[in-house]
């Protein structure tokens, strides 16, 4: 299957989703079960992430251990995406404030484009970088246009969502272990 054919089912997939609840209206989400498979992330230490970030800075992944990180990828041409980050945007102050950091990583388009896409949905200070040449997207064996880790402080990914991911899996899924 190509690019974008994996682009158009998940297209149809989120069409076919509800709102999420809890006072996100206009976050799309589709019904969906966590993929668990044979080359799955989860247990192993999260592969390297590093790269000039959209807003200039430097990022790495590894800067960040001691506090789990959601990272999620993202295309910005896809409108599953957009949903996804406006979901991510109205709900990140909150992660933040709960101790897990939250980055983003975009798997196709400009610089300029990407900044856009972030800007129309209010999503304009989540902290991504892109992928231009996909050599993230390859070392993070990404098979959608958006996939959602959890990378523990110790820098394992806890878990793994191969799908816009929404306020309930957020709930159960990015928090910090007591």
């Amino acid at each position: 299957m190509g690019d974008a054919d994996r682009l158009s089912a998940v297209r149809r997939r989120t069409a076919l989703g509800s709102l999420v609840a809890a006072g996100l209206a206009g976050a799309a989400a589709y019904a969906g079960v966590r993929v668990a498979t044979r080359d799955s992330l989860v247990g192993a230490v999260a592969p390297p992430l590093a790269g000039r970030a959209l807003d200039g800075t430097w990022f790495d992944l590894t800067a960040w251990r001691g506090a789990p990180v959601l990272v999620t990828s993202w295309d910005p041409g896809s409108a599953a995406c957009r949903d996804h980050l406006q979901l991510l945007a109205s709900v990140g102050p909150g992660l933040l404030d709960d101790g897990v950091r939250l980055v983003g990583l975009a798997t196709t388009g400009s610089e300029q484009h990407c900044r856009r896409a972030l800007a129309a949905v209010g999503a304009r200070g989540l902290l991504s970088i892109t992928d231009g040449d996909g050599s993230r997207a390859a070392a993070w064996g990404l098979r959608h246009a958006t996939e959602t880790f959890l990378v523990s402080a110790r820098g394992a990914v806890v878990d793994h969502a191969a799908r816009p991911v929404d306020a309930p899996w957020l709930a159960q899924h990015a928090v910090v272990p007591s």
